[in-house]
């Protein structure tokens, strides 16, 4: 679908199975659908750093925190 909501839930669900892979293109998706989803962000985020990509999950969470300092 091209809703940034379904892809942000697909890929949350699939983290939550720690289906990492699987759930990053839709975190991924989500963004380019709304640059603005901070829960996508976040997601997109936590599963970098949980596949050791320290700079990338910064610069996500970074981001998330951007679009919602609260």
């Amino acid at each position: 679908p091209e809703y940034a909501a379904a892809h942000h839930a697909l890929g949350a669900v699939l983290s939550d199975r720690r289906e990492y892979d699987a759930a990053l293109p839709h975190f991924r998706e989500a963004i380019r659908l709304d640059p603005e989803h901070r829960e996508a962000r976040d997601g997109l985020g936590q599963i970098l750093r949980k596949k050791g990509d320290r700079a990338g999950a910064v610069a996500a969470h970074r981001e998330a925190v951007r679009l919602d300092p609260g």
